[in-house]
């Protein structure tokens, strides 16, 4: 285990451990020693408060994860909540039900099989937040939708997709809960820490619950996009699995299927997509959306007063962005090679995010009657292409300044030109 991340004892997994252990009996299997060989804890012990202080930050022989059992009770029941979810979301019914032969999404949830040392985790990840089995089960259903249609009937692939959807994202109990809760808005250091996700949940995947690999990686992978500008590893093309392309694409529909006209707000996410995505997997997801565009619920909202002003505020946030890179363009002398190169990168995709913004045709709308055919539809899509472009932008901004203040090789003039230029991605949303 050197150099796993496991191997030192994390101080949210243990706060979530006892927190649990206040409702559910959790005992310690096996006797627990530090890397030294000194004995820690004995086996049979029942977790508590007082355990906490005896392991915290503590190096071990082998992940404490290990060396953990719990109930049969405290176990998540994820097919009641994915048949609980189908009831709640007629959408999802429309994306995410299919059925081979007996088999069924629910039958699937049901049949899904872990090892008892993965146990404890498990019972932990689904009780992170007052929603987190609800969000799990829900990308679980969706990313099993998608897989359906985009390579219909291949059993395999549909169950390690189910697996990875469902531990995608159990890194999040190894990271402060603050920060978990915030992280769209997080501060460019919070922002690292959350990144760290992904990597913490393939670890686990490997060395608690020993999956095989093409699940590990697309646990590893679901935040990754074709054109690098993913992470943890910033992969290109061909280089990411289609379970984490499949898992990561569903983890993005799943924030907007619980909205108001979710059929709308898919829609507008796929057009900033491409690129980013294999272009086979977002024409599956496509034609999952014309196929029930006509089943989803809802009635657009009607224009906000400030809608224009936001349009025009966006306009001037986005093209204050070239302006800012061609003046610090103009100083490149100065900058690092390193720098450069980061600054170029997030111009690069600063650009590809701008075009996709033109090509919905939201600057046009201003010029639209209030009261004219089809103005409310088109004051509803103006939003969402609003809120997306809002959201990406900030996100572009975060990841800069988080990733150039982590390189100790930039001089104060490329962390300050850097920053210059975050700033400026984010007056753009």
């Amino acid at each position: 285990m050197a150099g796993s991340i496991l191997e030192t004892t994390n101080q949210h997994f243990l706060s979530a451990l006892v927190k649990l252990s206040e409702e559910q009996e959790i005992h310690v299997s096996e006797d627990v020693f530090s890397h030294t060989g000194m004995k820690l804890i004995a086996r049979g012990t029942q977790v508590s408060k007082g355990l906490y202080e005896r392991i915290v930050n503590h190096k071990l022989l082998k992940p404490l994860e290990l060396s953990l059992s719990v109930s049969d009770g405290a176990l998540p029941d994820y097919s009641s909540m994915g048949e609980h979810l189908f009831d709640e979301m007629p959408n999802l019914k429309q994306i995410a039900d299919w059925k081979y032969g007996r088999v069924t999404p629910v039958g699937m949830l049901k049949e899904l099989k872990f090892p008892r040392q993965a146990h404890p985790v498990l019972a932990l990840a689904e009780r992170r937040t007052t929603c987190s089995l609800k969000v799990d089960v829900l990308v679980t259903l969706l990313a099993m939708g998608i897989a359906n249609a985009y390579r219909y009937n291949d059993a395999k692939l549909m169950a390690q997709v189910a697996t990875a959807a469902m531990l995608h994202d159990v890194g999040e109990l190894y990271i402060n809960p603050a920060v978990v809760a915030q992280h769209e808005s997080a501060e460019p250091l919070e922002w690292l820490q959350y990144s760290a996700h992904p990597v913490i949940a393939a670890t686990v995947a490997r060395e608690v619950i020993g999956l095989d690999p093409a699940i590990q990686r697309g646990v590893l992978e679901h935040h990754e996009t074709l054109d690098g500008a993913g992470y943890p590893r910033g992969l290109h093309s061909d280089g990411i699995s289609e379970i984490g392309m499949i898992v990561g694409t569903a983890a993005l529909i799943a924030t907007l299927i619980g909205e108001d006209n979710p059929c709308q707000r898919i829609g507008i996410a796929l057009k900033f997509m491409p690129g980013e995505f294999d272009p086979r997997l977002v024409s599956s997801i496509s034609e999952l959306m014309r196929d029930v565009h006509g089943a989803c619920d809802g009635q657009p909202a009607s224009e906000s007063s400030h809608l224009t002003t936001r349009i025009h505020r966006t306009l001037l946030g986005m093209g204050g962005v070239p302006e800012t890179y061609e003046k610090l363009a103009a100083r490149q002398r100065e900058l690092s090679k390193g720098a450069w190169v980061m600054l170029e990168h997030f111009f690069e995709r600063f650009v590809r995010l701008q075009r996709a913004f033109t090509s919905t045709g939201v600057a046009g709308l201003p010029k639209i009657s209030s009261d004219g055919e089809g103005a409310e539809d088109a004051y509803f899509e103006a939003r969402c292409v609003l809120q997306e472009i809002g959201r990406r932008c900030a996100k572009l901004a975060r990841e800069l300044a988080a990733k150039s203040g982590r390189d100790k090789s930039f001089t104060p003039v490329d962390q300050a030109c850097l920053m210059e230029f975050a700033n400026a991605l984010a007056a753009a949303g």
